[in-house]
C-alpha cells in the first residue's frame, strides 16, 4: 500500500504529467471564469486533444481541469454578482455583499482558501473510499436516495429568512416550474403548449442566471455609481485567508457534505452549495448576518463545492456511474485513453487510482495559489463605475444563457426569469427557494416512483431511510419555530400593485397546473397535483399570517412609496425591467455581435457619458471577445431571428 502511494506520488510529479496537469488547471481556471460554460464544456473540448496521448497525461489534463472549475467560479460571483457555474450561485449571496463593501479581496482571498482546504479534504476522501466506500454506496439505494431530496427539501426552510411560508411556497412553485416538460416517469409532456423548445425541461442555467445575475447587476446599476462604495482595503486577500482559518470548523463541516453529497448521483453542485449554506445559517451563532456580507455566507459553499468534485469520484471510479454531466463526459474520457473505471480498475491499478487522488489534490493547491494571487489586483473591478460594466455584463449573460440549448428560446427563458427575479428580490419571496425546488423537481418525482414500485412502503422501514427522515422533520420543525419566534415587526407600508403581482401569479400558476394535472394519466399527473395542493396550502397559510401575525406580509417593498421620491437613483425600478427586456429583445432579433458593437457603445456614450473613441473600443473589444470564443472554444453566438 505504501509503495503504491509513493509510486503514484513519483508519477505525479514527472515533467510530462506536470505539463499537461498544469494546461488542464489553467483551461480549468479560464473556463470556470467564463459564465455559462463550467466544466462541462471544458471537458467536452479536451477529449478531442487526449486521443494518443499516454493515459496518465490525459488524465491529468481532465482532472486537472474538473478540479479547479468549481475554484475560478468564484471571481465573477463575488466581483459582478454573476455566478460563473451553477456551483457558484450561493456564494454571490454574501461575497457580493462583501464587494460593495469594499471588501472583494477579503472575499476572494477567503473563498480560494476554502476552496483549497475543501479540495483536499475530498481529495482524502476519495483515497479512503478507495477500500471502504463500496459497502457504503451499495447501502444507498433508491429509497435512501429519495429521503436525501426529502431532506435537502426541508433545508430550504433555513434559506428563507424569518417568512417560512413564503420561502415554502416559492420552493413549491420552483418545483411546479419543474415540472414543464417531459414527464420523467412517462416522457409525456405536461405544460408545453405544444413547444418543441419545453419539451426538452427548462436548464437549470437559465433559471440560476435570471434569478440572480440579472437583478444583482441592475440593483447595483440603481442604487450605486460603483460596486463598492469604499476603497479596496490593503491586504484583503491575507485577511480572507486568515478569516478561514479561523472558521475551520465550519470548512470540515461543510466539506463533509460536500464530499457525502458529491458522492450520490444527481443532486449536483447547483444544490450542494445551498445545502452547505442552509446548514451554516442552521449551526451558526448570529445566521441573521448571512446575507449581509458575513465570510461566513462565502466559506462555507466554497469548502463543499470543491470537496463535492472527490466525492463525485468515488462512484464514477468504483462503478463506472457518472454522477453528473461533468462526471460522465471524464468516464467518457477515461474511456477513450484506455482506463476503464471500475472494482477491477480498484484491485489491479491502484498506482493509476492513486496517481488520480494526488492530482486532485495538486490541481487544487495549484489552482487555488493562482487564484489567490490575482485576488487583489481583479478586485480592483469592483472601482470601475457600474455604468460602464452594467451593459457589458449584460450583453454577457445573454451570451452564457444562449450556451444552454443555443435556442433562441433560451433569450425569452432567461428574460422571463430575469424579470421574476427583480421582482422576488424586492418583495421579499426567496429565490434560492425556488431554485432549489426547480432543480429538486426531476430528481423527487423520479426517485419517488421508483422507490414506491421497487419497495412498496417498506421503503419507510429500512435503518437509513428512518434516520433521514427523523433529521429532515427535525430540521424543518426547526425552521418553523424559528420563523415563528423571529418574525419581523418592522411597520408595514401599504402594498402597491406592483407588490400584488407575484402573490396573484403564483396563486393562478398553481391553479393552472392543478386543473391541467387532473387531465394527465395518474402517473403523470400525481406529482403537479400534490406540489400544487402544496403551494396553494402555504400560499392559503401566508394569507392567513399576513393578517393574523405581526410581519408576515405578503408584500415587503425594499422601497416603500413613501420613500420613492427621495431615492436619487440612476434608474427606477420599471425603468431595469425595460433595459434587461430591450437589452434580451435586441440580442434575440439582432444576434449578441451587433448589439456588442453598436448598442454597448451607445450605451456607454449615452448613460455612462464615456468618451466616444472609449465606448467604440469597449464596444469592439467586446464583440472581438465573444468572437474569440466562439472560434476557439466552441462557444455558440446568438445570431438574432431578424438573420
Amino acid at each position: 500500500m505504501l509503495d503504491t502511494l509513493l509510486d503514484a506520488l513519483v508519477q505525479t510529479f514527472t515533467l510530462y504529467h506536470l505539463l499537461y496537469l498544469g494546461a488542464g488547471v489553467v483551461f480549468g481556471l479560464a473556463i470556470g471564469i467564463i459564465p455559462g460554460l463550467g466544466g462541462s464544456a471544458g471537458l467536452a473540448l479536451t477529449l478531442p486533444f487526449v486521443i494518443g496521448v499516454a493515459p496518465s497525461a490525459a488524465m491529468g489534463l481532465m482532472i486537472g481541469l474538473q478540479s479547479v472549475t468549481a475554484t475560478s467560479d468564484t471571481f465573477p460571483a463575488v466581483l459582478v454578482g454573476v455566478p460563473g457555474t451553477a456551483s457558484a450561485q450561493a456564494t454571490v449571496v454574501d461575497g457580493f455583499e462583501m464587494s460593495k463593501q469594499g471588501r472583494a479581496a477579503e472575499a476572494l482571498g477567503a473563498a480560494f482558501s476554502a476552496s483549497l482546504i475543501g479540495g483536499l479534504f475530498g481529495a482524502v476522501v476519495l483515497t479512503v473510499a478507495i477500500g471502504f466506500a463500496e459497502p457504503i454506496i451499495l447501502a444507498f439505494g433508491l429509497a435512501e436516495q429519495m429521503m436525501l431530496v426529502v431532506l435537502a427539501v426541508a433545508l430550504i426552510g433555513s434559506l428563507t429568512g424569518a417568512n417560512l411560508f413564503k420561502g415554502m411556497a416559492a420552493a413549491a412553485i420552483g418545483m411546479l416550474i419543474g415540472t414543464i416538460g417531459s414527464a420523467p416517469t412517462t416522457a409525456i409532456p405536461r405544460f408545453t403548449f405544444e413547444s418543441i423548445y419545453l419539451l426538452d425541461n427548462i436548464k437549470v442555467v437559465l433559471v440560476g442566471l435570471g434569478l440572480f445575475a440579472v437583478p444583482e447587476i441592475l440593483g447595483v446599476l440603481r442604487q450605486q455609481e460603483r460596486i463598492a462604495d469604499t476603497a479596496l482595503k490593503p491586504m484583503g486577500w491575507a485577511k480572507g485567508v486568515k478569516e478561514t482559518l479561523s472558521h475551520w470548523w465550519l470548512i470540515i463541516r461543510c466539506s463533509a457534505i460536500g464530499s457525502a453529497l458529491g458522492a450520490l448521483p444527481g443532486l449536483g453542485g447547483s444544490v450542494i452549495d445551498w445545502i452547505a449554506y442552509a446548514h451554516a445559517r442552521t449551526s451558526l451563532k448570529n445566521p441573521e448576518t448571512l446575507g449581509t456580507g458575513d465570510v461566513r455566507g462565502v466559506i462555507a459553499p466554497e469548502a463543499a463545492n470543491n470537496a463535492k468534485e472527490g466525492g463525485a469520484l468515488i462512484p464514477t471510479l468504483l462503478f463506472g456511474i457518472p454522477g453528473s454531466a461533468s462526471m460522465a463526459l471524464l468516464l467518457g474520457g477515461f474511456i477513450l485513453v484506455g482506463i476503464e473505471p471500475g472494482i477491477n480498475m480498484i484491485r489491479n491499478q491502484t498506482d493509476l487510482v492513486y496517481l488520480m487522488v494526488w492530482s486532485v489534490a495538486l490541481a487544487n493547491i495549484v489552482g487555488a495559489v493562482i487564484c489567490i494571487g490575482l485576488a487583489s489586483p481583479i478586485a480592483r473591478i469592483t472601482t470601475v463605475p457600474f455604468a460602464f460594466l452594467a451593459p457589458i455584463l449584460l450583453v454577457f449573460i445573454c451570451f452564457a444563457a444562449y450556451q444552454a440549448t443555443k435556442d433562441v428560446g433560451d433569450l425569452f427563458t432567461l428574460l422571463g426569469f430575469g424579470v421574476l427575479g427583480m421582482l422576488m428580490k424586492r418583495y421579499g419571496w426567496s429565490r434560492p427557494a425556488l431554485l432549489i425546488g426547480f432543480v429538486l423537481a426531476k430528481r423527487l418525482e423520479a426517485s419517488s416512483y421508483q422507490t414506491v414500485n421497487l419497495y412498496g412502503w417498506s421503503a419507510f422501514e429500512r435503518p437509513i431511510v428512518i434516520i433521514l427522515g427523523l433529521v429532515a422533520g427535525v430540521v424543518l420543525f426547526r425552521s418553523i419555530f424559528s420563523s415563528l419566534r423571529k418574525a419581523p415587526t418592522a411597520e408595514a407600508h401599504p402594498p402597491s400593485i406592483g407588490a400584488l403581482v407575484l402573490p396573484v401569479a403564483f396563486i393562478s400558476f398553481a391553479c393552472f397546473v392543478l386543473f391541467g394535472a387532473v387531465g394527465f394519466d395518474p402517473l403523470t399527473g400525481f406529482f403537479p397535483k400534490i406540489v400544487s395542493i402544496a403551494a396553494l396550502v402555504f400560499l392559503g397559510l401566508l394569507t392567513i399570517a399576513h393578517f393574523a401575525i405581526p410581519g408576515f406580509a405578503i408584500w415587503e417593498d425594499e422601497e416603500p412609496a413613501s420613500e420613492h421620491a427621495s431615492q436619487n437613483k440612476a434608474i427606477s425600478f420599471g425603468g431595469s425591467i425595460l433595459l434587461v427586456t430591450g437589452a434580451v429583445l435586441l440580442v434575440a432579433l439582432f444576434g449578441v455581435l451587433p448589439v456588442a458593437l453598436i448598442g454597448v457603445a451607445g450605451f456607454l456614450y449615452l448613460f455612462a457619458q464615456t468618451k466616444p473613441v472609449t465606448a467604440v473600443a469597449s464596444g469592439i473589444a467586446l464583440a472581438a471577445f465573444l468572437f474569440v470564443l466562439n472560434k476557439n472554444i466552441g462557444a455558440s453566438l446568438p445570431e438574432g431571428v431578424l438573420f
